[in-house]
Order: C-alpha cells, then sequence, then structure tokens
C-alpha cells in the first residue's frame, strides 16, 4: 500500500507561551485542500493531491487576542512549517507577566504597521503595531542570575548589560526612533513614541 504524504505540514503556535493556542483563531488556506488533518500534537496536515504539479497556497491566520498573518507558500513544501501567533494588546496575559506596552504616534494620530525591535541582553523581540498603533512585547529568555537589581524591584538588562534596554520603532518610510527605556521584571510597562514629520 503507498503511503500518501500531506504537501503542507503547519505547526500553529502562541508567541506567549510556546505551545498551542489555547485561545481562539481562524486558519484559512486558498485553495483549500482536498482534506485537512490536525493530529494529537496540534500538527495541521494539508493533503492536495498534486501528483508532481507545483501550486501556489496562501495561509492567513487571524484572531481577536492574535495579529493577524499571511502567508505565501509554493507547495509541495519539505518539512513542517511553524506559524507563531504574536498576541494583541487584549490578549489576556497572567498576573505579574513582564510587559512592554506601546503606541507610536504621528502628529497625534496612531501610527500602525510599524516595525518595533527591542534588544535586551537576552535577546531581540521584533513586532509591529497594530491599526491603533499599539504594541506589546514580553520577553521570551531571562536569566534570573543575570537580572538587573534596583531596589526591591528586578529589571530585563540592556544589550550590554545597562539598566536600560535598546527600544527601536522604524517607520514603512524608513524613520528611526530609538528609546532606552527601563524594564522592571513583573510588571506592566507603558511608553509612546512620537514620530516627527
Amino acid at each position: 500500500m503507498r503511503r500518501i504524504l500531506p504537501e503542507l505540514i503547519l505547526l500553529i503556535t502562541d508567541a506567549y507561551t510556546g505551545q498551542r493556542p489555547h485561545l481562539p483563531y481562524l486558519l484559512r488556506i486558498d485553495p483549500p485542500p482536498v482534506r485537512r488533518v490536525r493530529n494529537p500534537h496540534g500538527y495541521h496536515l494539508l493533503f492536495y493531491r498534486l501528483y508532481g504539479e507545483g501550486l501556489e497556497v496562501t495561509v492567513s491566520v487571524s484572531g481577536p487576542y492574535y495579529q493577524p498573518r499571511e502567508l505565501r507558500l509554493s507547495l509541495p513544501r519539505g518539512g513542517p512549517l511553524e506559524i507563531e501567533l504574536w498576541p494583541e494588546r487584549i490578549y489576556p496575559f497572567p498576573s505579574g507577566a513582564t510587559l512592554l506596552y506601546g503606541q507610536v504616534f504621528r502628529e497625534g494620530r496612531p501610527l500602525g504597521g510599524v516595525r518595533v525591535l527591542a534588544r535586551t541582553l537576552f535577546e531581540e523581540i521584533l513586532t509591529r503595531t497594530d491599526t491603533q498603533g499599539s504594541f506589546v512585547l514580553f520577553p521570551r529568555r531571562v536569566e534570573g542570575r543575570r537580572l538587573l537589581r534596583r531596589g526591591q524591584g528586578l529589571f530585563i538588562p540592556g544589550p550590554r548589560g545597562g539598566r536600560r534596554i535598546s527600544l527601536q520603532v522604524e517607520t514603512p518610510q524608513g524613520m528611526i526612533i530609538r528609546r532606552h527605556p527601563r524594564w522592571p521584571v513583573g510588571e506592566e510597562t507603558r511608553i509612546q513614541v512620537e514620530v516627527r514629520p
């Protein structure tokens, strides 16, 4: 008996938990596969029965708690493709989460689609602002023994181990704004960035 293999294997993960999403999301695939199976490990197996022919597929994932994602792929594709869903500002983060909420403005109006990059001693964290100019960042790698202690609080160290992280906001026109906030562990930190014309 000949075994039929899927032309596309998707694994969708929640960027905050690093696991399968526990919140609702909608997966759209165009054109739809002939058969779609979700195995117990969370993989989506998509069968098209191409018989050696190539196919262009659009995969989009959306939901109220996650930023929308859209990918264009050529099939067949070797190996699983992981799609990481980045939380929106309404995501129900647990209490005590280390978060950096921000909003980017130009002339008092929210600026959507702006690239936001935070650099810490441990990692680079990248996202984009939503249509309201908002973004949320959270550390995924933290080494407790390398955190900074200031008074009663702990802080995420900056790229060179200093007191402040590096936050870079880049507009679609190529304008770059840099800020250097402190990022306390276990708290919500808020920042606003004004892009000058």
